[in-house]
Formats: structure tokens, sequence, C-alpha cells
């Protein structure tokens, strides 16, 4: 019979079957309690709200209906007709939300005693209601007004107790659903406190079970680790615990002491086989730990291959079985294969002679690979040569970046700034690729705007130069166009004189005027002030007429509304209707009037309003007069006083010819100093423009491009010459000055002002 075993697998299965255990249990309490709080909420939401809304449905029928049976008993015509109306389609639409309310309570939502008791007695009072609502609209229809007066009379008592009985069932099912509410927020409290407690317990069950099973499990193990970490310090003589349990444990256990029994034969073995072996083991793992890393061929001392890593046979795209057993000349190129230092190669490692370097192979399709390798030379006991191992390292990647990198230096060295290395290298060198890009890109750029400035620098200095030489003639002219100016000084300041004379003559001719102006203004504005206070009496008296207007339209509308209360009130009421039949027609009358005395109103208003118009007319157009008058005096006085500042200023002007005369010979020398600069800066530029040229940078960025047509920086000014202006002075005196070079300035339209 076999024996259970109770392994580490069972015990941790025992664990978690309990916390799914605990995890069931508090799930079906909480679905449990869930469907509890969902039932009650049905029956809020589903039931009884359902049934307090056709309620509701109820009461806004029956009051309607109250509304408007009234309406019928008291209203004859169209608005009886239309309350008849009303009425029917109200006890549809209750018939509608009765038949709803039935299906409702035979159905599985049922109805509870009282339930039962207030719709008995809404039935009750409509049976007893609906009869006399149909008695007096038949009635009414014939004309019989006081029969239907006294079932109005015995109805109304039934619909206010058929309202009363509709709020008592909507008042109930709005207790229910605030007593179900409350058990919902009691049920909801307890439940999240159970929760919370049931966790609480779970997660300790789950703690207890997890330690136990914990301690059954790590308790040995711990044991059994420091027999382990006794044997692995050489310590054999201590005894292997467990292993006589029937699980994981007691496997590893049994496992534990034949490793002990194997340590203790071991010990027994001489010390040089113990180094061998020892030896052995290293190597071996030395050899495994390199594999992982790196490509590891092996050869017969011909070249023969005997075998290879997955590294090496990845690098090279074949699989073990396409290169076993041929030789290595199937990695280098035909050429070499067949020359004398490949031979050579050979030769020397079958001598024992290792090499180390980076050697061009070639893969499977013609790939080419590049390595870092050794080839070693593997001696037997005897020291003869039986194998040579070969360890390598792809260098495929930095090979390419580095020829990618050399063929992009040659053409920068050549002059071509317009080259780049568009093809990916390998992760650690791609960012030497993208900076190569980079900085040929900012060479580049930085070369085109030198380009670019270059072309502006040689314009800006040939229109310096120009310029320069223009202003030099110009500036000989300007000399002897001062001469002139200073003859033409002395025929203006005759002139000036005779022009203060007359100013002053005008001067007092325009005062008297003002004067006359003046007094005409202050009598029109009398007469506009008078017209104004005759506009403001007929505006008063037509908002009289207004008021009596409106006055006599609500004496009319009180009138009418009397006329219709004592229709209503019958024949008590028909004395009554005379009299106001009598004050409609007065208030007709006194409207009439009113209104024949408002056109009369009108038309003077009218009359008066276009008297003030012509008069403000009047007045404006003096107004107008007096202010040109005071503008020309104004401008009179101010041309009497620059007459007599300009005598004055001509004194001055004469002074400053002189100062002008000393300032342009400066100038001429200035001018010839400005035009040399500027030709040797047209050289410069010249001769950059050539230095560049020996460069290919390519097709220039956009931003480049603008760059070359965009306005000079701030503080450079572009030179536009301008055509020669002609002073106009005395026609005795007439000649033709100099006009200075005017300067393109971004923050002025102006340039340097005529001399």
């Amino acid at each position: 019979m076999a024996t259970f075993r109770f392994g580490i697998t069972a015990r941790l299965g025992l664990g978690f079957g309990f916390m799914l255990v605990l995890m069931a249990a508090l799930t079906w309490v909480a679905v449990s309690r869930v469907d509890g709080l969902n039932a009650n909420l049905t029956q809020i939401n589903e039931v009884n709200s359902v049934k307090q809304r056709y309620a509701i449905n109820f009461r806004g029928s029956v009051h309607d209906r109250a509304i408007a049976i009234r309406d019928v008993a008291m209203l004859n015509g169209r608005e009886r007709t239309e309350a008849i109306a009303l009425i029917e389609a109200l006890a549809a639409d209750y018939a509608r939300n009765e038949v709803a309310m039935t299906e409702m309570i035979e159905g599985p939502a049922g109805a509870s005693a009282e339930e039962s008791r207030i719709l008995a007695s809404i039935a009750d009072i409509q049976a007893r209601a609906n009869p006399l609502v149909a008695e007096i609209i038949s009635r009414q229809n014939a004309d019989d007004t006081s029969g239907a007066a006294a079932r109005l009379a015995e109805v109304r008592p039934l619909f206010d107790s058929w309202l009363g009985a509709i709020n008592e069932f909507i008042d109930y099912h709005e207790a229910v659903n605030q007593a179900i509410g409350g058990e919902v927020s009691e049920g909801a409290s307890s439940f999240r406190t159970l929760a919370l407690w049931s966790l609480g317990i779970a997660v300790m069950l789950a703690l207890v079970a997890a330690g136990l099973v914990s301690r059954s499990i790590t308790g040995p193990l711990g044991r059994l680790s420091a027999v382990m970490r006794g044997m692995a310090g050489g310590d054999y003589a201590a005894a292997v615990p467990h292993v006589g349990r029937r699980d994981e444990v007691g496997d590893m256990a049994g496992t534990v002491e034949v490793f002990r029994q194997n340590g203790l034969k071991v010990a027994e073995m001489t010390a040089a086989e113990a180094d061998r072996i020892t030896a052995a083991l290293d190597a071996k793992g030395q050899l495994e730990a390199v594999s992982k890393s790196q490509a590891i061929i092996e050869f017969q001392p011909d070249g023969t291959i005997l075998s290879a890593n997955e590294n090496f046979c990845g690098a090279m795209g074949y699989s073990l079985e396409e290169i076993m057993g041929r030789h290595h000349r199937v990695f280098v190129e035909p050429g070499y294969a067949e020359s004398p230092e490949y031979r050579h190669f050979w030769t020397d490692l079958a001598r024992g002679e290792a090499k180390v370097a980076e050697f061009q192979r070639f893969g499977k399709g013609g790939k080419e690979v590049w390595i870092q390798a050794s080839y070693n030379p593997i001696l037997d006991a005897a020291g003869k040569v039986y194998k040579v191992v070969k360890f390598a390292t792809d260098i495929t990647g930095r090979v390419h970046a580095v020829t990618e990198i050399g063929t992009g230096l040659g053409n920068v060295a050549a002059g071509n700034l317009a080259c780049e290395i568009t093809d990916p290298f390998i992760p650690a060198l791609d960012k030497l690729r993208l900076d190569f890009n980079q900085s040929i890109e900012m060479v580049r750029k930085t070369m085109l705007k030198v380009g670019a400035n270059a072309s502006n620098i040689a314009g800006a200095a040939g229109e310096v130069s120009a310029a320069a030489n223009d202003l030099a003639q110009r500036t000989e002219q300007q000399a002897a166009s001062v001469e002139e100016t200073a003859a033409a000084l002395e025929q203006i300041t005759v002139t000036v004189q005779h022009s203060a004379t007359r100013a002053e003559e005008a001067g007092a001719l325009v005062a008297r005027t003002k004067a006359g102006a003046e007094k005409s203004g202050e009598v029109v504005q009398q007469a506009v002030a008078a017209m104004g206070e005759i506009e403001r009496s007929s505006r008063e008296i037509g908002s009289i007429t207004d008021m009596m207007d409106e006055i006599a339209f609500q004496t009319n509308l009180l009138a009418l509304n009397a006329g219709v209360e004592a229709a209503r009130a019958g024949d008590a009421g028909k004395g009554f209707a005379v009299v106001a039949q009598e004050v409609r027609v007065l208030a007709q009358r006194a409207a009439d009037a009113a209104k024949e005395i408002k056109a009369l109103i009108d038309k003077s208003d009218n009359e008066v309003k276009s008297g003030v118009a012509l008069v403000s007319e009047t007045g404006t157009a003096l107004q107008t007069i007096i202010a040109d008058v005071q503008e020309v005096n104004s401008h009179v006085l101010s041309i009497v006083e620059a007459s007599r500042e300009q005598s004055t200023a001509l004194g001055e002007i004469n002074t400053a010819i002189s100062s002008i005369d000393q300032g342009t010979q400066h100038n001429a020398a200035m001018v010839e100093e400005t035009s040399a600069a500027s030709q040797n800066l047209a050289t410069d530029a010249a001769q950059l423009s050539m230095l560049l040229d020996s460069f290919e940078l390519g097709a220039a960025p956009a931003d480049n491009r603008a760059t070359a047509q965009a306005p000079l920086p701030s503080g450079v000014r572009q030179l536009q010459p301008i055509a020669k202006t002609r002073i106009a002075g005395p026609a005795r005196h007439a000649t033709y000055g100099s006009a200075a070079l005017a300067l393109a300035v971004p923050d002025s339209q102006d340039g340097w002002e005529e001399f």
C-alpha cells in the first residue's frame, strides 16, 4: 500500500486552499448582503416610486377636472365646449393610469392591505363622482343652470375627498420608501462593519496559515542549508538531517547525502588527483564562461573545423552542420586563401605560435565580418599541437563606424560640407554618427551664413563707396549754395518788415468785426431761450392730454369688466350693466375729446419746433462766424509776432551760414577717408567669397536664404541715392543746391535734411 506523501506542493496547496475558502466565504457574505440591498432599492425604484407616479397622475387629473367642471357650470358657447373636451381628455388619462396601476397590483409587485384599502376608497369616490359630472354636463347643455349648480354643489365635497384619498396613497408610499431607505442605510453600515471585521479576521488567519506552512518548509531547509555550507567548507563529518522524510526536503537531503559521500571519497583521493580534477573543472568553467560572451571555434592544426559555439555561428550566418569538417578558408577571400601568407598563417599555428589581431572574414552569402580574435594552439601531454581554439569578438559595427567617419572626414578635408552619414551605427557608436552629422551641419550653416554676410558686406561697401563719391560732389555744390543763400536773406528781411505792417492793420479790422458778431450772437441766444420755453410748455400740455387719454382708456376697461361681472350675475346684475354701459359711453367721449386736443397741441408743437430749429440754426451760424473771426484774429496776431521774430532770426541765420561753411570743409575731408575705407572693405569681402567658393555647401536651407535677403542688422544703414532737389528762392537768386544722401533707417522715413 502506497504511503501518502505530504510534500511542499501539498503544504502550499493547503495554505492557498485555506485562503481561497476564506475569500469564497467573504464573497458569499458580500453577495448576500448586496442582494438584500438591491431588493430594497428595486422595491423603491421599480415598485413604490412607479405606484406613486401613477397616483400623482391621478391627483393632477382630478384637480384639473374639478376646475374644468366649475367652468362648465359658469361658461357658455365655445368655452364650455372646450371645458367639456378637457374633462373627457383628463378622464381618459386617468383611466390609462388606472389600468397601469391595476396591472402592477395584480402582477408580481402586488399590494399591501393598506394600499388595497386606500385604492378601494379612491374607486368608491370615483364611482360616485363621475355620474354627477356627467349629469352636470348634460343639464348645462340643456340650459338647466339651476340643476347644474345643485349637482355642482354635491360633487365638490366628493372631489375634495377624492384628492384627499389620492394624497393619502402618495403619503403612504413616501413613508414606506423612507422606511426602506432607512433599512438600506442601516444595512450598508452594518455590511461595511462586517466586511472590515471579516477582512481583518481573514488576514489574521491567512498570516497564521502562511506562517505555519512557511515554518514547516523553511525550518528543514535551513538546517539542510547549514550542513551544505559545512560541506562547502570541507566538513563532511556532520550527518545530513531529514534523510528519511517523504517529501521534497527528504529528496534534497538524500541528494546532499550523496554529495557528502562523494566528498568523503574525494577527500580520500591523493592530492595530485584532487588538483588535476580541480584544474580540469576550473578550465571547463572558464571555457563555459567565455563561450557565453565570445565566439569560439576549434580547428585541427591544418585548419579543418572541429566545432563552433552559437555565438560564432550567429555572427557568420552558418549553422554548425554547414561548417563542421570544412576548412577555415571558407571564411576568407578566395585570393587570400591561395596566398603564401595564408599558408604561413596555419604553419605558424601548427608550430604553436599564437595569432592575435583584427581580422576581416566573410560569412554566409559573402557578408563582411570584422573580428577581434586570438588563435590559440592547444598542446597535448607530449607538447604537440593537437588543435587550435579561436576566441573572437564581432567588431564589424565598430569597423564600419570608423570607416564611415573616415570617409566623412575625407570629404570634409576635400571641401565637401554637404556630406552626412545616413546608415545607423551600432547603438554604442551611433551617437558618434549623430554628433558628426550635427557638427557638419553646423559648420555648413555657418559657412552659408558667412557667405551671405560676405555678399551683403560687398554690396554695402559698393554702395558706401558710390555714396561717398556722390557726397563729395554735393559738398562742393553746397559751398556755392551757401553764398547765394546769404544774398537772398537781405531781400527776405525787407519783405518780412512789410508783412508785419500789413498784419497790424488787419488785426485792428478783425477786432471791430469780432465785437459786432459777439453782440449779434447774444441777441440770437435770447431768442433761442424764449423759443425753448414755448416748446417745453407744449410738451407739458401734450403729457396732460396723454394722461387724460389713459384715464379714459382705463375707465372704458373698468366699465367693460363691470359689464362682464354683471352678465355673470344674471338678472341681479342687469341694472349694474346699464350703468356700466353709460360709463363706457362717457369714457369714449372723453377719449375722443382728448384725442382732438392732442392733435391741436401736436400741430402747435410742430410749428414751435420749426421756429426753434430756425432760430437754433441762426444761432449756430452766428457762433460759427464768431469762432471764425476769433480764429482769424488769433492768426493775425500770430503773424504779427512771427514777423517780429523773423527779423531777429535772420541775423542768427547769417551766423549759422558761417558755421555751415566750416562744417562743409570738414565733411569733404571725412568723405575722402570714407571712400578709401569702403574700397578696402569691398576688396576683403571679395577675397572672403573666393575662399568660400572652395567649399561644397549644397543647397542653402530656407532660413539661410531668408538671411541673405533679410534687412541689414540694427545699426547698419543701407544707402540709397536720391534725386537732386531744387531750392526755391527769389528769382534773381535761384540756384540748384545739393541734397544729402537719404539713409533708409528702420525707425524713420526721413533721411538727412537738405542743407
